[in-house]
């Protein structure tokens, strides 16, 4: 199963909309992967951000929640492969010994 690569959050929608309405959260962020930690932070900005309108923010907050989701079934599903992977090694190693 290939990963394909991580988009930078400046490429993502909500990173599209916060360089055109607020590009001082952007500037602070611009360069990270998008994960549960860097979402919180971004989150946490949105909502101090006094340059949106609160409709901004419960839009930006509703995508953020929806990054937020994708990033968690990812980790998910890489915690099972690398279980897969690690009971596979086992297996192998231990019909080898038979």
């Amino acid at each position: 199963m290939d990963k394909k690569p991580r988009k930078k959050f400046r490429d993502t929608k909500v990173g599209q909309f916060l360089k055109e309405k607020t590009p001082k959260i952007l500037a602070v962020v611009v360069d990270i992967l998008p994960d549960s930690g860097a979402l919180g932070v971004v989150k946490n900005l949105v909502n101090m951000a006094e340059d949106l309108t609160q409709e901004e923010k419960d839009n930006l907050i509703v995508e953020i929640n929806e990054m937020l989701e994708v990033a968690k079934i990812e980790l998910m599903i890489g915690t099972q492969l690398a279980l897969v992977k690690l009971r596979l090694q086992s297996f192998i190693i231990e019909t080898s010994c038979l």
